[in-house]
């Protein structure tokens, strides 16, 4: 499975295990589950040039950092997850960690992706700068699989 498998999967996984969340939009009375995407935000044409407050919240991103590779060993993608919400109120950053805290705690409960494993190193932060009301944290972690197999021609003769 390479980087992109990898990325694409974890998305539909936290996809499916999210969509009963419910999170504040810029339309108070309406909530909904968080958008889950691979790798950034999709563009969005907005057809009110005065629209200040994007529909995309709430959101998870799912993106490649980079990778480590032991040659016919293992390889080691180091991923991040990027989670925004949308809350009017200074309590926004609560619902960020809790996000934060139940995907971790998903993601370590399947611990195994496909043929890649969950490394032992998580980490999670809230931005330091929130931009009020939108709402930001992140979530690094490394997934461990198998290496590019060496190709044997002279076993054969």
């Amino acid at each position: 499975m390479d980087a992109v498998s990898l990325v694409d999967e974890i998305r539909s996984f936290l996809a499916e295990k999210l969509k009963n969340f419910d999170f504040q939009t810029k339309k108070g009375t309406i909530s909904k589950p968080p958008s889950v995407y691979s790798g950034y935000l999709p563009e969005k044409e907005y057809e009110d040039e005065e629209e200040d407050i994007p529909e995309d919240y709430p959101f998870v991103i799912v993106q490649y950092l980079s990778d480590d590779e032991k040659t016919h060993e293992s390889v080691t993608y180091n991923l991040q997850i990027i989670v925004g919400v949308f809350d009017r109120s200074v309590d926004g950053w609560r619902d960020v960690l809790r996000l934060m805290t139940e995907i971790k705690r998903y993601l370590i409960i399947k611990n195994v992706i496909k043929s890649f494993t969950l490394k032992d190193d998580i980490k999670s932060k809230l931005f330091e700068e929130q931009l009020h009301p939108f709402w930001h944290g992140v979530i690094s972690l490394d997934f461990e699989g198998p290496g590019v197999a060496q190709e044997r021609s002279d076993i054969l003769g």
